[in-house]
């Protein structure tokens, strides 16, 4: 199939029955028109009369043949909109649904018992390399850690009046709540004389102490050469003390904004204990002090977790979180066996796709589905050492060729995706592009131009087009991912871009092609699972980052000090406002610059079962990020148990 074909059936698929039978319309009024059309001269002789008896003959076959080729496409085109119509009445179903799950009231008890059956990362569910969260990156390390271990601090968790994209408002995990803070650069938590390690051994449910907090820093920071999050940990804390009264003394080199923000990182200091490293089993059988105990991993299969009786978090009507007794994570991310699980009821809740979303509603017709704006930031990533990515007019002209909107209409049928700047839509901080008149100028780079794309690539040296390997991974991030970077290549290559992949295994991805490091091409992919812009503005773009996601070369971030000074003064801005106004400008000068091309996100999708409720009804959906087995899980009951 071509390109261009490919292309238009991806939009054709999401076109509405009003639009089709339009377009229906359309084709027949142009088909008459050029029935009309006809060509003579004042020539009036017998011959030519023949002729035009002949021709207006052979118009009026053409007319009849395309009379019911019409009619052969307008039946097609009913039946499309039958079927469009049937996908509106079940999306209009599941928001009626939805609705009337809001109006119930809240439960004056929960019910105890039960195991969620569910999947480890939907359909990017596979085999963690380690359940060491500090000896690995990758998503399926940290997110396992939401589920057993704690950090100083947890965001709140979901709820009434809760957005789960707002980081901004935390409550105490192993510190009884929040710190004292007598200057910009001095942080007191007090550590909670409840918690306690998980009933199995080595640790036995003994205390959790000052110093095996401080035991964990310091191992964080002796992995900072191989540990990006270390890093960039070090870079931000200058002394970390144990003082009196079970406190932790924190100093900061300099003022951080989001200090309280890094402290509740699930991507940072998780609390592991000094025994588990010590015997050498951190790896595979992790012991922590968080809402759920490890309990067994058979790879390729399942993760296994079991309810912590001891968690310090209080009764909540007379019920004690967690209100499950244990978690069983399947390792599977096809969606072919996802989906027929839910389906009949194998699987109780589940993160999902919004590409299978038209799938879901069909064959789960009777789940929850949850929709939230993805913060997982993605697009093209350069070594600028190669050229001519490093020439930014090629970078800007690649951008103005994307089509955006289309893009997602093509790989996201809840229709709640977003375009992205150098930010994913993180509240309060995300500017939206399709908003041209708050973003500014710079906005026109993320509308499709393919005739300024084309000045700007002939001025570079390309009038033909070019040829490029784009780099990115299939075995972690699944059939879907494939399908989003098809689907955007299909975009770019309108410009003359022609591409072929080229797929790195994913433990190799991570430590070379993922940050910048390849010889020819480009790379697509996402970058980070954020909780706070600094997560991405200085994770992915700083030079002094220890992850950065670009290879270094003539043109790159940091050759450019008005934007390093730009994400710096974000860093240590502690007025909000101050801080917000300064990100709004990163995001519009990153609009120019696209030092990484942003491209657009379907939603988060979530699934749950009629049998699955949480403690607020009117919220069935977790704080999104690596921390939902904390912020999420525990408060989920089964109405069936």
């Amino acid at each position: 199939m071509s390109e261009r074909n490919y292309w238009q059936r991806m939009r054709r698929r999401r076109m509405s029955r009003r639009a089709l039978l339009g377009a229906s319309a359309r084709a027949g009024v142009g088909a008459a028109g050029l029935a009309l059309v006809g060509c003579g001269d004042d020539d009036d002789d017998q011959q030519a009369a023949v002729q035009v008896q002949q021709q207006q003959d052979q118009q009026q076959q053409a007319m009849q043949q395309q009379s019911m080729q019409q009619q052969q496409q307008q039946q097609a085109m009913e039946q499309q909109a039958d079927q469009a119509d049937q996908q509106e009445a079940a999306m209009q179903q599941q928001d009626d649904q939805q609705q009337a799950a809001v109006a119930q009231p809240a439960p004056s008890s929960f019910n105890m018992g039960g195991i969620w059956e569910t999947t480890y990362v939907g359909l990017s569910s596979a085999n963690p390399p380690t359940l060491d969260p500090m000896a690995n990156l990758t998503y399926l390390a940290q997110i396992p850690s939401g589920y057993h271990y704690s950090r100083l601090l947890k965001y709140v968790r979901g709820g009434e009046g809760v957005d789960p994209l707002n980081y901004g408002e935390y409550e105490g995990d192993a510190a009884v709540g929040l710190p004292e803070i007598p200057d910009q650069t001095t942080y007191i938590y007090t550590i909670r004389d409840d918690m306690r390690w998980h009933d199995v051994d080595p640790l036995n449910g003994r205390q959790v102490t000052v110093d095996d907090i401080l035991y964990t820093e310091d191992r964080f920071l002796s992995l900072s050469d191989s540990n990006g999050n270390a890093q960039s940990w070090a870079g931000v804390v200058n002394s970390f003390e144990g003082v009196e009264n079970s406190q932790i003394k924190i100093g900061l080199h300099q003022p951080y904004a989001p200090f309280l923000n890094f402290s509740a990182s699930p991507s940072h200091l998780w609390i592991i204990p000094r025994e588990i490293v010590e015997d050498g089993t951190v790896e595979q059988r992790p012991v922590g002090s968080g809402a759920w105990i490890f309990d067994t991993y058979e790879p390729d299969v399942r993760v296994v977790w079991r309810r912590n009786p001891d968690w310090y978090e209080p009764e909540i009507n007379g019920a004690k979180p967690p209100f499950a007794d244990g978690i069983q994570a399947s390792l599977v991310g096809d969606p072919n066996v996802i989906i027929p699980n839910l389906a009949e009821g194998n699987l109780d809740l589940s993160l999902l796709a919004p590409s299978i979303y038209g799938r879901l509603l069909e064959e789960v017709p009777d789940a929850t589905y949850r929709f939230n704006q993805s913060t997982v930031p993605n697009g093209f990533a350069f070594n600028y050492s190669i050229e001519p990515w490093n020439d930014v007019r090629m970078r800007q002209a690649l951008s103005l060729a994307l089509d955006r909107q289309a893009i997602l209409e093509a790989v996201d049928d809840t229709k709640q995706g977003a375009w992205q700047t150098c930010l994913s839509p993180l509240a309060p901080f995300y500017l939206d592009p399709r908003d041209k008149e708050t973003f500014g100028e710079n906005v026109e780079y993320f509308h499709k131009d393919l005739q300024r794309a084309h000045e700007l690539m002939d001025a570079a040296g390309y009038p033909d087009g070019i040829d490029v390997v784009v780099h990115g991974n299939s075995d972690r991030y699944g059939v879907g991912w494939v399908n989003y970077m098809e689907t955007v290549m299909l975009s770019a290559a309108e410009l003359g871009i022609r591409y072929q992949f080229q797929f790195t295994e994913y433990a190799a991805y991570i430590a070379t092609v993922f940050r910048g490091d390849f010889d020819e091409g480009i790379l697509l992919g996402p970058f980070i699972v954020p909780v706070e812009p600094d997560d991405i503005l200085f994770t992915v773009y700083h030079p002094d980052s220890g992850r950065h996601n670009w290879g270094a070369g003539p043109g790159d971030p940091e050759s450019d000090q008005t934007f390093v000074d730009m994400l710096n003064a974000q860093r240590a801005e502690v007025d909000q406002e101050a801080r917000l106004n300064l990100i709004h400008d990163i995001q519009r000068y990153a609009a120019e610059k696209l030092y990484i091309i942003p491209t657009p996100r379907g939603a988060s999708v979530y699934g749950f079962n009629p049998n699955v409720r949480h403690l607020d009804l009117d919220q069935i959906w977790h704080k999104v990020g690596y921390g939902w087995g904390t912020e999420f899980m525990p408060y989920l009951w089964d109405a069936e148990a």
